[in-house]
Order: structure tokens, then C-alpha cells, then sequence
């Protein structure tokens, strides 16, 4: 995937971004929880053989989820989890694991 990087961190909590889009790097710390976001896009991507918004610059991107507008994927059986991904209604993939079961 083009727009999603993985970083290189191996702490467990409290630590550097581990998933971002690369535009959006910075040098502060994330709660898991806030990981949640790009997770769902990680499923997007897997569930779509696509990126989500993969015709818009990363910027453009960081501008939409920043306003609460995530591509539509209600068509897909896992679209509500990975919209809950989006919103930030889950604090870790425990959750959304039961979620998918």
C-alpha cells in the first residue's frame, strides 16, 4: 500500500505511531486506542483490494478523516466494524475481534 507505512517501533502502549499515512508522521506519542483509525483501513484495504480514497493525495486523505468523512462501505459485511474503526468507538483490536466473530 502506497499511502500507509509501518513503523518501526515494537513497544506495546504508549509509543510512536506504528501505522500512519506517511504525511502525517510527527514526533509524539499515541494511545492505542488512536491506532484504531488506521486498522480500519487496513480492513478497508483488505476487504477492497483497494486503498480507501486511493485516487486523493495524502493530505487530501488527512483533510477527510480529520472531518469525519470515510469512503462508503456499507456494501461489505465487515463496512459497520470498520466504520466503527474510523469513528474511534473501539480502544483495542480485542474489541474488534469480538466484534468480527
Amino acid at each position: 500500500m502506497e499511502r500507509i507505512a509501518l513503523g518501526a517501533t515494537a513497544a506495546i502502549d504508549k509509543t510512536k505511531k506504528r501505522l500512519t499515512f506517511p504525511e502525517a508522521r510527527h514526533e509524539v506519542t499515541f494511545e492505542r486506542q488512536e491506532d484504531m483509525p488506521a486498522f480500519g483501513s487496513v480492513i478497508y484495504s483488505f476487504v477492497t483490494a483497494e486503498d480507501p480514497y486511493q485516487e486523493r493525495t495524502g493530505e487530501e486523505i488527512t483533510k477527510l478523516y480529520t472531518a469525519g468523512t470515510f469512503p462508503d462501505n456499507s456494501r461489505w459485511p465487515i463496512g459497520a466494524v470498520t466504520s466503527k474503526c474510523w469513528q474511534g468507538e473501539y480502544s483495542n483490536a480485542a474489541e474488534v475481534l469480538e466484534d468480527i466473530r
